[in-house]
C-alpha cells in the first residue's frame, strides 16, 4: 500500500524528500497505533499527535498541521 501511495506522490511531482518524510510519519502512526492506516480512527491519530506534542520533545502546532 505505502509502494502504490509513495507512486502516486512521485507522479504529482512531489520530492522526493517530501514523499519519504511523509511515509516515515506515516510508519510511526502505525508503530503507535499497531493498526494499518485503513484502520485508523479519527481518536488514534489524535492519540499520536498528542504524543507528538506532550513527548521529551514536543512539536510545534504549525508542524502538526503540515503535510
Amino acid at each position: 500500500m505505502l509502494k502504490g501511495w509513495a507512486r502516486q506522490q512521485g507522479v504529482r511531482f512531489l520530492k522526493k524528500e517530501t514523499i519519504d518524510r511523509r511515509l516515515a510519519l506515516v510508519r510511526r502512526a502505525s508503530r503507535f497505533s499497531g493498526q494499518y492506516p485503513w484502520q485508523w480512527s479519527a481518536a488514534e491519530i489524535e492519540a499520536f499527535i498528542d504524543g507528538l506534542r506532550s513527548g521529551s520533545r514536543p512539536i510545534k502546532v504549525s508542524t502538526a498541521r503540515g503535510p
